[in-house]
């Protein structure tokens, strides 16, 4: 999950495991979904158009030296580049919204 890798993960009814909801809780890119065998293929056409549906757009965003450096200093303790942009886009978008 570090790659931002989508996950189907699948179990099966009544079999759910209770770790598994509070990481799809707090995984944008882990579904857990149950199944049986009457209704497998139907919950893995699903479960894969919902994640090809959540995967990211890239984009090449090009900035100056001083905002390179400075996430540069960020990567450097634990937040990606990305991350720290996409949040920053997120709370604005919360406060617009």
């Amino acid at each position: 999950m570090d790659n931002r890798i989508p996950i189907l993960a699948l179990c099966r009814e009544g079999q759910r495991k209770p770790f598994l909801d509070g990481i799809e809780y707090s995984e944008d890119r882990l579904l857990v979904v149950e199944y049986s065998n009457e209704n497998l293929p139907l919950k893995l056409k699903e479960g894969l158009e919902y994640l090809e549906a959540a995967l990211s757009t890239r984009f090449t965003m090009i900035i100056p030296p001083d905002i390179s450096k400075y996430l540069e200093a960020l990567s450097r303790r634990g937040i990606t580049r990305s991350e720290y942009i996409r949040n920053l886009i997120l709370k604005d978008m919360k406060k617009s919204g």
